[in-house]
């Protein structure tokens, strides 16, 4: 019998297996409709309706088959109302790492954990993923340091699809080097973006961060 997992923010699944989740929302005056996806496929959804004098809550569950790689989240449904007010226009965000990565391993996202922008609420940076609110084309860059005399090879993922790639090198260097990369990709509601390591290529050294050079993530909608 599969384990029952709580989601708060967003989990990826770390190996195939079932799952059961559980998923509730709370709510004082306003309807909500609330959904729960694996990538960018709902799964399950719920309605909960606080028109009352006190706190309304609903639970659901649901019970998947997910894959290693695959990203398990809940949000707002995305056609359904919702009582309270929804940000529009732009879509960007810019998050950086506050600190070293000391022992980077493969197959690792990368939380970059301060965020400077975040119009429209996109980007969670407890998880590192920007969730895409609307179809279209995007912009995303990425710049990561890497410790004199060692490399690192990365990826951006869009769920469990890695659409671009990159390797800093500080090899025969004596201080940090840094390289960023740039993609341009149609992507649709409810896809999951984020930086990881990469699955299988070797590592070397740390991953350094900070106030003065900064580790970052940045994305913005094109059209």
């Amino acid at each position: 019998m599969p384990e029952t997992e709580r989601y708060t923010d967003s989990k990826k699944c770390n190996e195939d297996r079932g799952l059961n989740a559980t998923f509730g929302r709370r709510t004082t005056t306003e309807k909500e409709y609330t959904a729960i996806f694996v990538n960018s496929n709902a799964v399950g959804a719920l309605f909960c309706d606080g028109e009352a004098l006190s706190l309304k809550h609903t639970a659901g569950v649901v019970v998947v088959e997910i894959n290693l790689g695959d990203v398990v989240y809940i949000r707002t449904h995305p056609q359904d109302p919702v009582g309270g007010a929804i940000p529009s226009g732009g879509v960007a965000f810019y998050s950086y790492l506050t600190h070293h990565e000391s022992n980077p391993g493969h197959h690792q996202t990368i939380v970059f954990d301060s965020v400077i922008t975040n119009v429209g609420g996109n980007y969670n940076r407890h998880t590192g993923t920007f969730f895409c609110p609307a179809n279209g084309v995007y912009t995303f860059s990425w710049t990561l340091y890497c410790s004199a005399g060692g490399h690192i090879y990365s990826e951006i993922v869009v769920n469990s699809n890695a659409v671009g790639a990159m390797r800093c090198s500080g090899e025969g260097a004596n201080t940090y080097r840094h390289t960023t990369s740039v993609v341009v990709v149609e992507i649709n509601q409810g896809d999951a973006v984020y930086i990881r390591t990469h699955p299988t290529s070797s590592l070397s050294g740390y991953l350094p961060s900070g106030s003065t050079y900064r580790s970052s993530f940045s994305g913005w909608k094109l059209f």
